[in-house]
């Protein structure tokens, strides 16, 4: 299969490479995906540069999240505006009014305290709402596999106004 991968941690240009790797064999209970584009994230930025934690593993294919963004005109009265990150702006503007008129909650998130359960319904409702088409991701920029370094960096400059995503196919 064709994959970018990192077997040190550094900057995007010293350490990130491309290539084929043999197909994984799926295990009991596991499916094989067809990936046909990644979203590069903060999280996967701070992993390959070290900043976060050592490597786990003495290869990492990185990109395992992604992130949307939706509009208030979407919510229904009395729901929840959930915000997972905001790297871009740390003190956004919030549109008070149209919050106030529809009676919205807003909830900062960290997706790696949340219990199972709650990611699972978490996952259920995005989920739910994009399959509705009522929840658009905004992208930012769409990039080959072979600019991985130039995702990387542009993620970790905070440069992109939307999800950075790897096309792969």
């Amino acid at each position: 299969m064709r994959a970018a991968w990192y077997e040190r941690q550094g900057a995007p240009e010293d350490v990130l490479q491309i290539g084929s790797l043999d197909l994984p064999e799926p295990a009991a209970g596991e499916v094989r995906v067809r990936i046909h584009a990644s979203g590069v994230n903060p999280s996967d930025t701070y992993s390959r540069s070290g900043r976060q934690a050592p490597m786990a593993f003495a290869r990492i294919i990185p990109h395992q999240d992604g992130s949307g963004v939706t509009t208030i005109h979407a919510l229904k009265p009395d729901g929840v505006v959930a915000s997972y990150a905001t790297r871009g702006d740390p003190e956004p503007k919030i549109p008070f009014r149209s919050l106030m008129v529809k009676n919205l909650t807003v909830r900062a998130i960290l997706v790696y305290t949340m219990s199972e359960a709650a990611k699972t319904a978490a996952s259920q409702d995005i989920t739910r709402t994009l399959e509705s088409g009522a929840l658009r991701p905004v992208i930012g920029q769409r990039l080959r596999l072979d600019d991985i370094a130039q995702a990387h960096t542009g993620v970790e400059r905070g440069s992109v106004i939307g999800n950075t995503v790897l096309q792969l196919a």
